[in-house]
């Protein structure tokens, strides 16, 4: 019996020091990173133009450098996902770029909601900040889990990169987390890419037209994402009894 506990808890320290061996290697890195490139990647994942020439510069390489800059982009959340997918239908056309941005939002996705699963709760809280972390933790810990996971990512100003984080502690399964915050994704990625798409063909009355209807959209989220959390948390309030 002492002999199955014994090896129990090996097993946890060892797992524990595995995932913090795991965590310390990620932060130097990033540390590296950021010293040492730091400065040009921020201008080029941050400006489309610049990004657009960056991609571009690798020829037929380019789609694989998208795409790893959409995965990217979804694990390290600071870098803005309206700049890559607006790059992604210059570069590409439209459906084209809406192609790869899905497949890129759907790896680094699954890789975000994945590390948090086994990392666990004090890393997520750490890497997104302990306020957001707690208002969307209260949000997702609910029965219709679905339902508010599709919410979240439909609408504009929640930041959608870090859900997919949180969504990771969620007894949620990796399909169904993918599946869904996919298709509510989708609609800001068409646009992004159209954007794009109609800047490159210099077709500036889509261009207008595109950019009034994401205007009207990102205005209305960002007047009404506050009231949806909000009615979420009075609906887990509901059910959770």
């Amino acid at each position: 019996m002492s002999q199955d506990r014994s090896t129990s808890n090996g097993t946890v320290f060892f797992t524990a020091a595995v995932k913090a061996g795991v965590l310390v290697l990620f932060l130097l890195a990033s540390t590296w990173v950021i010293i040492r490139y730091g400065g040009h990647l921020w201008k080029v994942l941050t400006e489309a133009r610049e990004l657009q020439g960056w991609v571009a510069s690798y020829g037929a390489r380019g789609p694989l450098v998208f795409l790893g800059i959409q995965v990217f982009q979804i694990i390290i959340f600071v870098v803005p996902g309206e700049v890559v997918q607006v790059a992604g239908g210059y570069l590409f056309g439209a459906w084209a770029g809406v192609t790869y941005c899905v497949v890129g939002a759907f790896v680094g996705s699954a890789i975000a909601f994945l590390a948090a699963k086994w990392l666990g709760r004090p890393f997520v809280r750490c890497v997104a900040g302990a306020e957001k972390f707690d208002r969307l933790e209260a949000i997702l810990n609910r029965r219709k889990g679905i339902v508010t996971v599709f919410l979240l990512f439909l609408i504009p100003g929640i930041p959608k990169d870090i859900l997919c984080y949180v969504a990771g502690l969620t007894p949620m399964r990796v399909g169904v987390f993918l599946t869904v915050s996919a298709l509510a994704r989708l609609p800001g990625m068409i646009l992004s890419a159209y954007f794009g798409h109609f800047m490159a063909e210099q077709s500036y009355i889509h261009v207008a037209v595109v950019s009034l209807v994401a205007f009207l959209g990102l205005l209305l989220g960002l007047i009404f994402h506050r009231r949806i959390e909000a009615w979420l948390s009075r609906r887990r309030g509901q059910h959770g009894s």
